[in-house]
């Protein structure tokens, strides 16, 4: 102990642990391995808000309180408080008293705090949890200088740069696995009450496996012991797209933890998040999120990267990326009180608009084996398969969808614009096999194949019908090349592709380039 320190009491500062806690078993002996590194110094557990992020940490932190005799530092730094986050300097004036520093011995400013600080915890071994913080800087100054100690910090965003910069480790705590979703259900609950398997199963996909949306459930379920789990199960049911199911008392209503993360923000990240609601697949493309976000993909590349690190977005692999049910139900919350409905039918006309070019421009594939000549589409142009797996990346169609006549599933008639393209890409990923692998290489007959395409219409730009070739003719050589919807307009309002190709409103440099390649065939 430096002169003028005198420590009465070793502190103790750790929360108490939930009596609760369940699973999570891979990850506390992730943890624990980091004890038998020899230069041990911080692990950062980052992951989506209501993961279990701080019930970990305290949970393993009282596992190996005894490995840290000289004491256990605790903080809450408050990076995504409303009311305001809590400064290095300000940590460090309850860390030092606690170390045995007099009050009247507190260096006024953050170096002087932060060098005194980095000497008392010299030789000794402390454990510090440094709770919810929002950015690198407002943990360096609180990490020990001298091997020993060990710091475990938790975060909603990936603080990246101490892994880089400072050698901590990293993990990233995903929801729950649905055994883990089981057992702390069962926890919360009783063996008896949980012995409703349907339900039980229903609950833990309703809410996603997220650690805190279960405890919620699992709260209402214990406030109301006379209600069968069922009910429980079917309230759930009953507002599926809403978060009214999970609602709670003060800082654990699920909206107000989103909401902490949501403010931080930038404008253009905020406006892309509420607009990915507009996605009912389970995943989007970097490409896809562009079109929807009407911005080139390089700064929309950015803004993702931003929604990843807030731990809004999972990028599951690259340029791939994915949004838990629970925050895609909050970004549609918002997205209806924030942006007007023209605003979000032009998302998703954009959006729609991107997986269909997309289907019809899928990379030819070679065939393995051609049964004749004129075997699969003509020229390799597509597939149904690519043109189905686009569709279900779009929510339009399931892979085991029931079909009609022929046809997949759309959600409502094809009345507006949106739900046109839905149509049309809809059609695209349930061609008959006919059409996919006949000999012919020719569109099937009737009407449904030769009607006018959507009608599709972006700020600035021009406004094109698209046309099916006429009945009969080969796919590969009647139809010319889907225009781009991106192209800048180049001439005036009211000319004219050639028949039965698309016709322009305000002809775009695409759409000439297609009259002439249709000119040239």
């Amino acid at each position: 102990m430096n002169a003028g320190t005198t420590r009465a009491v070793r502190p103790a500062q750790l929360p108490a642990d939930l009596a609760t806690f369940a699973g999570r078993r891979a990850e506390v002996a992730r943890v624990s391995a980091l004890l038998e590194e020899p230069a041990a110094g911080a692990m950062l557990i980052d992951g989506m808000p209501g993961a279990g992020k701080t019930t970990l940490a305290v949970h393993w932190a009282r596992l190996v309180a005894d490995r840290f005799p000289d004491g256990q530092l605790y903080v809450n730094l408050r990076g995504f408080d409303p009311g305001g986050t809590l400064g290095p300097a300000e940590a460090l004036s309850g860390f030092l008293p606690a170390l045995g520093v007099a009050p009247q011995q507190v260096p006024a400013d953050l170096d002087g705090r932060a060098r005194l600080y980095r000497s008392l915890l010299a030789g000794q071994r402390v454990l510090v949890v440094l709770d919810n913080a929002r950015d690198e800087a407002q943990v360096r100054p609180l990490l020990p200088g001298a091997p020993g100690s060990m710091v475990i910090v938790t975060s909603r965003n990936r603080l990246t740069g101490l892994v880089a910069s400072d050698g901590a480790s990293l993990l990233t705590l995903d929801v729950f696995s649905p055994a883990d979703a089981r057992e702390a259900l069962t926890r919360r609950l009783g063996a008896a009450r949980a012995a409703e398997p349907a339900a039980v199963e229903e609950i833990i996909a309703r809410s996603g496996r997220l650690p805190l949306a279960l405890a919620l459930v699992a709260a209402r379920a214990a406030a109301h012991p006379q209600f069968p789990l069922a009910a429980i199960a079917g309230e759930l049911r009953d507002a599926q797209g809403s978060l009214d199911a999970f609602a709670g008392e003060g800082g654990t209503d699920v909206r107000v933890i989103f909401s902490w993360s949501y403010r931080m923000l930038s404008p253009l990240a905020a406006r892309l998040f509420r607009l990915l609601s507009r996605q009912a697949g389970p995943e989007i493309s970097l490409a896809a999120a562009a079109s929807l976000a009407a911005r080139p993909a390089r700064p929309t590349r950015a803004l993702l990267a931003e929604l990843t690190r807030a731990r809004l977005l999972t990028e599951y692999s690259p340029g791939r990326y994915s949004l838990h049910d629970l925050l895609r139900s909050y970004a549609a919350e918002l997205c209806a009180e924030t942006d007007p409905a023209s605003h979000r039918d032009a998302a998703t006309a954009r959006l729609l608009g991107h997986y269909l070019h997309s289907a019809r421009h899928q990379p030819p594939a070679a065939p393995a084996a051609p049964a004749s000549p004129g075997a699969g589409i003509a020229g390799g142009r597509r597939s149904a398969g690519a043109a189905r797996r686009l569709c279900c990346r779009a929510g339009l169609v399931h892979h085991r969808a029931p079909r009609t006549r022929g046809r997949g599933q759309v959600r409502g008639p094809p009345r507006s614009g949106p739900l046109r393209l839905a149509a049309r890409l809809r059609d695209d990923a349930v061609l008959p096999s006919a059409a996919v692998s006949g000999t012919t290489g020719r569109r099937p007959p009737g009407s449904a194949w030769t009607r006018p395409g959507p009608v599709m219409t972006w700020p600035g730009r021009r406004a094109c019908t698209a046309s099916w070739p006429a009945r009969g003719s080969t796919w590969a050589t009647a139809r010319p090349p889907w225009p781009s919807w991106n192209a800048p307009a180049a001439c005036s309002p009211g000319s004219t592709c050639p028949p039965n190709r698309p016709t322009c409103t305000a002809t775009s440099a695409a759409c000439s380039a297609a009259s002439a390649a249709t000119r040239r065939r």
